[in-house]
């Protein structure tokens, strides 16, 4: 395991999984601490009771809590398995994938308390169950690893009054932002962008502001405008992107 700051994207090729099924586990793991009950999550492949591989995302939201499991379903026949834990801000996601290029979510959560800097690491272990029998000898857990990458992810940026997602600032942002408040339509993807004077709020004064400045000759959003720049997420308060 190593330490992690900020936003980050851990991946590991686990090309061989023997041991006793369906107990052993491989998992591509972020957690808050190396204490016992720690927050954390992780991304887990697993050998089923019919020796296809299984995947599901697991979660502790905090210190002692209960473990959550997201499980859609995946299987797999056989390794390599890729897995891929991602971290943006408070939020984590896991993928798998059967080639390392095109990926599949398992599962994301955000973690509220998760601190800036977690341990990350890769995982294998064998639990057997108090309900099924003992082997008959030991069963070693074999696990091999062809990659383990661990990247630091730039960042969030965003433009403020670009609300609508389309790289510009225009009267079409103003548009979105009044859909979203009084006619149902979908949240603005960046909240952060839609707040336009900065105040940390989404209302209908930042569709007017942005109208203002567009042609009546107002003042201009605060930063990041009239160029992209980063997600300063105390500046921002609860909004993100």
């Amino acid at each position: 395991h190593q330490a992690a700051d900020g936003d980050f994207r851990l991946t590991a090729r686990v090309a061989e999984l023997l041991g006793p099924k369906p107990s052993s586990t491989v998992t591509v793991m972020a957690r808050a601490s190396l204490l016992a009950g720690a927050a954390f999550a992780g991304t887990i492949v697993y050998l089923r009771a019919d020796g296809k591989l299984g995947l599901r995302f697991q979660y502790r939201p905090g210190e002692s809590e209960l473990l959550r499991t997201i499980s859609p379903g995946a299987v797999m026949d056989q390794p390599p398995a890729w897995l891929r834990l991602e971290r943006r801000e408070k939020t984590l996601t896991g993928e798998y994938s059967i080639d390392g290029e095109s990926w599949t979510e398992l599962g994301r959560q955000d973690l509220e308390g998760f601190p800036p800097a977690v341990q990350v690491g890769v995982a294998a272990a064998d639990k057997r169950s108090s309900t099924l029998p003992p082997p008959s000898a030991f069963e070693a857990l074999q696990v091999r690893l062809s990659k383990v990458e661990l990247e630091s992810l730039p960042g969030l940026v965003f433009l403020r009054g670009e609300a609508n997602d389309d790289g510009k600032v225009d009267v079409s942002d103003a548009v979105s932002i009044l859909n979203w408040l009084f006619l149902g339509e979908a949240e603005p993807g960046c909240l952060a962008a839609a707040d336009v004077h900065g105040d940390k709020t989404v209302n209908i004064s930042d569709p007017v502001y942005l109208l203002s400045h567009l042609f009546l000759g107002g003042p201009p959003p605060p930063a990041p405008f009239p160029e992209c720049g980063p997600l300063d997420p105390p500046a921002e308060g609860s909004l993100g992107c």
